[in-house]
C-alpha cells in the first residue's frame, strides 16, 4: 500500500501535488513477509521535475518513507509517472501517475488607462494643465504570474526627481496583489510653475527582473488667458482706465 500526503493511492492510481516542493511517500507493507523495493523510478512527459527515490525493505506490517520533490521546469500542468520496482506478486510495478502545477513567478505590470501598458522606465505625459489647477490619473497594477505581487516600502509608490512635489500620489495600493489580480493608485499633477515639470514614479515590488518599476512623469504647466490691451505697442491700457485721442478737426 502507498501513501502520498498521508492519503492512500491505489496502483494506476492518479496523484495531485499540485504546486507544493515535496510530498512525503510512504510505503506500507501489509504482508506477513519481507516486501523488497528494488527501484523507484520516474518516466514520462515532465519526469525531470520530479526526482526522489527509494530502495530497500519493508517489513511486515511496517513501512517506509522518502520525499518526492517537485520543481517544475515550465508553468501549467506538469504530468509523470512514478513506478515503485517490488516483489508483490500482482502489483509489480506499483505505478502512480503524478499531476502537479508550474507556476510563474510574479510578473509586474503598470497600465494607464487600464489595458494600455507602461513599460518599465518608459513614460506618461499629464497634457498641459493650468498652473494652479490639477490633473489627476488613475493607474492600474496588474500582476500576470502565478504568485502574489509584493509591493514594498511606505508609501508603494515613490515619488523623486525634479519636480517631484508637483505630482502627488492619492491613493496608495495595497501591499499585495494576488495572481492574476490588479490594484490601482492614482497620481495628482498640481503644478505650481509654468514649463515643462518631471519627475520619476518608482514602484518596488519582487518581480525578480522588474524591481523597481519606473515610469517617467512629465506634464506642461500653462499660464490661463490673460488678455492686455496696448497702445502704442509695448504701452498697457489697464482695465477700465481711459485713451486720450487728443485734438481732431470736425470731419
Amino acid at each position: 500500500n502507498v501513501k502520498m500526503g498521508g492519503l492512500t493511492v491505489l496502483n494506476n492510481g492518479t496523484y495531485v501535488i499540485g504546486n507544493v516542493a515535496s510530498t512525503n511517500v510512504t510505503i506500507e507493507n501489509s504482508g506477513s513477509q519481507n516486501l523488497t523495493i528494488s527501484a523507484t523510478t520516474v518516466s514520462g512527459t515532465n519526469a525531470g521535475d520530479f526526482s526522489g527515490t527509494f530502495t530497500g525493505t519493508v517489513a511486515p506490517t511496517s513501512s517506509q518513507s522518502f520525499t518526492l520533490n517537485f520543481a517544475p521546469a515550465g508553468t501549467g500542468t506538469r504530468t509523470a509517472t512514478l513506478s515503485i520496482a517490488n516483489d508483490d506478486s500482482d502489483e509489480n510495478p506499483f505505478v502512480i501517475n503524478l499531476n502537479g502545477m508550474g507556476q510563474g513567478p510574479p510578473e509586474i505590470a503598470v497600465e494607464e488607462p487600464a489595458g494600455t501598458d507602461i513599460p518599465n522606465n518608459g513614460s506618461k505625459n499629464f497634457g498641459s494643465v493650468k498652473a494652479g489647477d490639477s490633473q489627476t490619473l488613475t493607474f492600474t497594477i496588474r500582476n500576470r504570474g502565478d504568485l502574489p505581487l509584493s509591493l514594498s516600502g511606505t508609501p508603494r509608490v515613490v515619488i523623486s526627481g525634479t519636480n517631484a512635489a508637483d505630482f502627488t500620489v492619492t491613493d496608495d495600493p495595497s501591499a499585495s496583489i494576488a495572481a492574476k489580480g490588479t490594484d490601482t493608485f492614482t497620481v495628482q499633477f498640481s503644478p505650481s510653475t509654468r514649463g515643462v515639470r518631471s519627475a520619476k514614479l518608482s514602484i518596488a515590488n519582487n518581480d525578480s527582473d522588474e524591481n523597481p518599476y519606473t515610469i517617467n512623469l512629465s506634464g506642461t504647466a500653462v499660464l490661463p488667458p490673460e488678455i492686455a490691451i496696448e497702445q502704442p505697442v509695448g504701452t498697457n491700457i489697464a482695465s477700465g482706465d481711459t485713451k486720450d485721442f487728443g485734438n481732431v478737426e470736425l470731419g
